[in-house]
């Protein structure tokens, strides 16, 4: 992989992976859409450092490649708006987040009416979009029925989310992603329009 960016990537972040675990997502988006801008939050220290450190070798193992992703560590619940500006953003990204079972945990999904106000800040109207995929029916059901109760959001329709090249790569090549491979659970996944505010 020894090819160099047609144009250098923006200076500004497009695609943003909320929760991004050990980064494969970002990582494979950023091989395959290198003028692209893209930050990655987790919350966890060791697990933020990995990934800064995984990018860190990937750039040292292809020169020119690699240098539109990085990684932060925060608490994107309560800090998203101190990140981006205003429709700043094309994609939200929501892989394999954790599901709080507990009734008195759906509080601290990441998917909620309140947040989602806050998603639908940072992500550019009549265009921007946001995915989610996870293994467990009911979170799946708990997030569609969110967005699509969220009068700023509109699921893509079927055709639109599979036509969609980075779909498969929110589906399949994030390290959540893998695991579920191996084991009998299936994936669920849909995307939403940011749509113009009315």
């Amino acid at each position: 992989m020894d090819r160099l960016y047609a144009q250098p990537p923006s200076p500004v972040v497009q695609w943003c992976d909320i929760g991004c675990g050990y980064g494969g997502l970002l990582a494979s988006l950023s091989a395959a859409f290198p003028n692209k801008t893209m930050l990655g939050l987790e919350i966890r220290d060791r697990v933020a450092e990995f990934c800064r450190r995984r990018v860190m070798e990937m750039r040292s193992e292809y020169p020119g490649c690699y240098g539109n992703v990085a990684f932060e560590r925060t608490n994107a619940m309560k800090f998203l708006p101190n990140y981006f500006a205003k429709g700043s953003l094309e994609k939200l990204f929501f892989c394999y987040p954790d599901p709080h079972f507990k009734k008195k945990k759906n509080r601290q999904r990441i998917i909620s009416t309140q947040l989602l106000a806050e998603y639908a800040y940072v992500l550019q109207e009549g265009g921007g979009v946001a995915y989610v995929v996870t293994d467990v029916p009911e979170l799946f059901d708990w997030m569609v029925q969110r967005f699509e109760q969220h009068p700023l959001f509109e699921r893509r329709g079927e055709r639109d989310h599979a036509d969609d090249p980075v779909s498969k790569f929110v589906r399949d090549l994030t390290d959540e992603a893998q695991r579920v491979d191996k084991s009998d659970r299936g994936k669920q996944d849909a995307s939403f329009w940011r749509v113009v505010n009315p």
